[in-house]
């Protein structure tokens, strides 16, 4: 019996070795979700501001879809990308997100959290953009992650 466990453990030494490479060669950009939903607030204002594009799709499951008032739904990775990229292409965004209230259990969340938005187009004003934000996280082997994001306008209270 010890024959075969140094047998198998020998073996098993390139294997872990190379399983070891692939996972080192992913490198941080393969990690997705978070450790807390609670996370979401400082990235999605912090990413928002530095327009990193990225970190802000990193937060969303694949599948995941945007509910905007009076349009259709948002499903999905390019379409939830090609909504942030029209942001970001429009001028400096800013987001503050004024207040979050989390609910939840161990395996989904749901953070309801109002926002002011702003962007500066090159030529012109500032706009502003009030509202709130119902935000459904779920538990996964790889972390938290939203997977539907639900906004309407609204006056900060």
């Amino acid at each position: 019996m010890t024959g075969i466990r140094t047998a198998l453990h020998r073996a098993s030494r390139p294997l872990l070795a190379a399983l070891a490479v692939l996972l080192l060669a992913q490198g941080p950009a393969a990690a997705k979700g978070l450790a807390d939903p609670r996370e979401a607030v400082a990235i999605f204002q912090q990413a928002t501001a530095a327009g990193d594009l990225e970190a802000i799709m990193a937060l969303y499951a694949p599948n995941a879809v945007l509910l905007f008032p009076g349009a259709p739904v948002i499903g999905g990775s390019d379409k939830i990308r090609a909504v942030y990229q029209r942001n970001f292409a429009a001028g400096p965004n800013r987001l503050t997100i004024h207040a979050a209230q989390i609910d939840g259990d161990a395996d989904a969340a749901v953070i309801l959290w109002v926002w002011t938005f702003e962007v500066t187009p090159a030529e012109g004003q500032p706009l502003r953009r009030t509202g709130r934000s119902l935000v459904f996280f779920k538990r996964g082997p790889e972390g938290w992650l939203i997977y539907a994001d639900m906004l309407q306008d609204a006056p900060v209270e």
